[in-house]
């Protein structure tokens, strides 16, 4: 079902997913956001009494970054799962799909007419 424009290398699956540009540009966005609101944090040689005061006066700054920087692993790992689920359901290894199913069908099962069908349960024949 391949279109005839399209370039198939043997023996390659094509990538399931999303597009990996829009996922790594803002894992790049979210990360980097939160390094530079971390970048005026306290050396690790600084004193406790210095970080303890950072902490203090810093504190929302400090959740704010940690959020971002907790966003972009939280993306990078939901993009992973995406990816690998959708290779791996869509097609198989020789990029056939492996159920047999046509795509573009329903998943929910249509009901079908007939005797077992459409009378009400306990209705004499």
């Amino acid at each position: 079902m391949n279109d005839s424009s399209e370039k198939r290398i043997p023996g390659r699956r094509q990538q399931g997913g999303p597009p990996l540009i829009a996922v790594g540009l803002a894992y790049g966005v979210l990360t980097l956001t939160g390094v530079i609101l971390s970048i005026k944090t306290p050396q690790p040689s600084a004193g406790a009494a210095a970080v303890l005061a950072y902490d203090r006066s810093h504190q929302t700054v400090m959740q704010v970054a940690g959020f971002f920087q907790f966003a972009a692993a939280a993306l990078a790992l939901i993009a992973a799962v995406v990816t690998l689920l959708g290779s791996s359901l869509s097609q198989g290894d020789d990029g056939s799909n492996p159920n047999g199913l046509d795509p573009s069908t329903p998943c929910v099962p249509q009901a079908k007419p007939g005797p077992e069908y459409g009378k009400p349960a306990g209705a004499k024949s």
